[in-house]
C-alpha cells in the first residue's frame, strides 16, 4: 500500500524527503565547522599581531634576537642623562675639593708611616680625574642649554658654589707643590709661581664680582643667609693658603712678593667671610638654625679660621727662611717675628675653628633624623682640612708631640668622614637621588 502511494505521479516520496533533510542538516554542520575554524584563525593571528606591537614598543622587553634595545627604551634612557646633566651644579665640585685638600692634609702630618704618601697620591689622583670628569658634565649642561651658565651665576643659592671650581682647581696646584716637586727639576717651582699668580688674577676679580652683583641684583632675606656664601670669597683666601704650601720652595726673590701677597689675600677673604658668619649668627638667633637639609653647610664656618691659621703659619715659617737680615730697617730678624706672630695667631684661630665646629656638630645632631643625602655634606671634609693642617703646624711649631698626635687624629677621622660621604654620595646616584632626574 505504500509502495503504492509512493508511485502515485504529483505526491513526493517521505523517504526522499526525509534524506532531503539529512544531507542539508551534514552541509550546515560542515559549514559551521568552517565558519569556527576561519573564527580561531583570525583570533590567532590579531593576538599574534598585538604581541608583535607590544614587543616593539615595551621598553621593558627586548626583540625576538635579544640583542640591541627597542628604539624607545634608548630614548628614555637618553632623556634621562639629559635631565641628569641639566640638574649638574656647581656644588659638585664640593667633592673635589674635598678630595684635593685631604691630600693635602696628609702630606702635612706630622707622623709619617710607611705608604702615607701613597695613599697621598691616590687622592691627588683621584681629585684630577673627578674634576676633569666633573668639568664635562657641568661643560654639557651649558652647551646643551647655553643660558644655564647665565642663570647659574645669578641664582642666589648656586651661585657662590661657582666658588667650589676655583678651589678645587687650588688644591690641585698645592698637591703638585706637595707631590709633585719632589720628583720633578726646577721648571715646576717656577711654574708653580706662574700658576699661583695666575689663580690670583681670576679669583679676585671674582670675589669682588660675585658680591657686587648679588648686592645690585638679588635682596636676599634673613632666612636665606647661609654659611654657603662665603664660598665665593673663599678662592681669594685660599690664595693665601696656596702662598703659604708654595714660598718654602720658592727662591728668595720669587718668595718675597709671595709671602706679602698671601698675607693679604688670606687677610680679604678670612674678613669677608667672618662677616656673613657674623650675619648668619644673627640669623640663628633671630629665626632659628636652617632646615635640617642644608645644615651641613655650617661646617663651612670652620673653613675660614682654619685655612687662615695654617696659612698664616705656614708665610710665617717660609718668611724666618727667606725674609733678608735687616728687611723693613729692622736690627732683628723680620722674619723671626712673623713666625712668632703667626704661631699666637694660630694658637687664637684654632679656638674659633673648634667653636665653630662644636655648634656644627650640635646643629647637624638635633636635624639628624630628617636629613637625607645632598652634595654638600662635603662641607663636613673640606672646611675641615684647614682646621687639621693648622694644628699639624701649630704642633710642629710648638715642638708639641700632644698636639702632633692629635692632628693624626684629625686625618683619620676625616679620611673617615670622605669615605662615609663618599659612599653616600655614589649610593644617591645609582638610586637617582642624586643628581635628580
Amino acid at each position: 500500500m505504500d509502495r503504492t502511494v509512493s508511485n502515485l505521479p504529483g505526491i513526493p516520496d517521505p523517504m526522499a524527503f526525509r534524506r532531503s533533510e539529512d544531507d542539508n542538516a551534514n552541509r550546515h554542520q560542515h559549514a559551521g565547522q568552517h565558519l569556527d575554524d576561519i573564527s580561531h584563525a583570525h583570533e590567532s593571528a590579531v593576538r599574534a599581531h598585538r604581541q608583535s606591537h607590544m614587543m616593539v614598543n615595551d621598553p621593558y622587553t627586548l626583540p625576538p634576537n635579544g640583542h640591541s634595545p627597542p628604539p624607545k627604551r634608548i630614548a628614555q634612557k637618553r632623556s634621562l642623562l639629559r635631565n641628569r646633566i641639566g640638574n649638574f651644579k656647581w656644588n659638585w665640585f664640593a667633592c673635589t675639593m674635598s678630595t684635593g685638600g685631604l691630600a693635602i692634609a696628609i702630606s702635612e702630618s706630622p707622623k709619617v708611616f710607611s705608604g702615607m704618601k701613597t695613599i697621598g697620591k691616590i687622592f691627588m689622583i683621584l681629585d684630577i680625574v673627578l674634576f676633569i670628569t666633573f668639568t664635562c658634565c657641568i661643560s654639557t649642561r651649558f652647551i646643551l642649554e647655553p643660558k644655564a651658565f647665565k642663570r647659574s651665576l645669578s641664582d642666589p643659592t648656586e651661585a657662590w658654589f661657582f666658588g667650589c671650581w676655583f678651589l678645587s682647581q687650588a688644591t690641585i696646584i698645592g698637591n703638585i707643590e706637595q707631590y709633585g716637586i719632589p720628583a720633578s727639576g726646577p721648571w715646576l717651582v717656577k711654574a708653580q709661581e706662574i700658576l699661583l699668580w695666575c689663580y690670583v688674577a681670576f679669583t679676585i676679580p671674582l670675589g669682588i664680582g660675585l658680591f657686587a652683583y648679588h648686592f645690585a641684583t638679588n635682596k636676599i632675606t634673613l632666612d636665606k643667609i647661609q654659611p654657603s656664601m662665603a664660598l665665593g670669597i673663599y678662592p681669594t683666601m685660599l690664595a693665601g693658603t696656596l702662598a703659604s704650601l708654595i714660598a718654602l720652595k720658592q727662591p728668595p726673590s720669587s718668595a718675597l712678593p709671595i709671602i706679602i701677597g698671601g698675607i693679604a689675600f688670606q687677610g680679604l677673604g678670612f674678613m669677608i667671610s667672618y662677616l656673613i658668619f657674623a650675619i648668619f649668627i644673627y640669623r640663628c638667633f633671630a629665626i632659628g638654625l636652617p632646615a635640617p637639609q642644608t645644615r651641613v653647610g655650617m661646617f663651612i664656618m670652620v673653613g675660614s679660621p682654619g685655612y687662615t691659621a695654617a696659612a698664616l703659619q705656614g708665610l710665617g715659617n717660609a718668611a724666618a727662611m727667606k725674609f733678608p737680615v735687616g728687611y723693613m730697617g729692622t736690627m732683628i730678624s723680620a722674619g723671626e717675628v712673623l713666625k712668632v706672630v703667626a704661631t699666637a695667631v694660630n694658637a687664637w684661630l684654632w679656638l674659633l675653628s673648634l667653636t665653630f665646629f662644636g655648634w656644627s656638630v650640635v646643629g647637624v645632631g638635633f636635624g639628624l633624623k630628617e636629613m637625607r643625602f645632598d652634595v654638600t655634606w662635603w662641607a663636613v671634609v673640606f672646611p675641615n682640612v684647614g682646621w687639621t693642617i693648622a694644628t699639624a703646624l701649630l704642633g710642629k711649631s710648638l715642638d708639641s708631640q700632644g698636639i702632633q698626635w692629635v692632628s693624626c687624629g684629625m686625618i683619620v677621622i676625616l679620611v673617615v668622614c670622605w669615605i662615609i660621604v663618599a659612599y653616600s654620595n655614589v649610593k644617591a646616584i645609582a638610586g637617582g637621588q642624586c643628581p635628580p632626574p
